[in-house]
C-alpha cells in the first residue's frame, strides 16, 4: 500500500494502481500459492512423472490397480497380488 500511494503521488491514480499491483504480486504468490499443500503435491507428481515415469495421477492409478485385484494394500504399502508380477524385475534404476 505504501508503494501504491507513492506511485499515485508521483504518477496519478492509475500509476499508483499499477505500482501497487506490481509490488504486491510477489508477496501474494509467496504467501498464497507456494505454501499451499495441493500445489506442492501437484508439482511433486509432475516431477515424479518426468524423472521416474510414474503416472501423474499416481494415487488414482494405484486405486484402480487395487480395484482390479492387481495390488494388495496394507496400510500405505501396495504389493502385487500375483507371484509372477512380484518375481519380475522392475528394471534398472536411472
Amino acid at each position: 500500500m505504501f508503494w501504491g500511494a507513492q506511485g499515485a503521488a508521483l504518477a496519478g491514480v492509475w500509476g499508483g494502481v499499477v505500482v501497487g499491483v506490481t509490488v504486491g504480486i510477489g508477496p501474494a504468490v509467496r504467501c498464497g500459492v507456494v505454501p499451499n499443500l495441493a500445489v506442492a503435491t501437484a508439482l511433486t507428481a509432475v516431477q515424479l512423472a518426468r524423472s521416474v515415469g510414474t503416472p501423474v495421477r499416481l494415487m488414482a492409478f494405484l486405486k484402480d490397480a487395487h480395484d482390479n485385484n492387481l495390488l494388495r494394500a496394507t496400510g500405505p504399502v501396495y504389493q502385487f497380488r500375483h507371484s509372477r508380477l512380484r518375481e519380475r524385475p522392475a528394471g534398472r534404476p536411472r
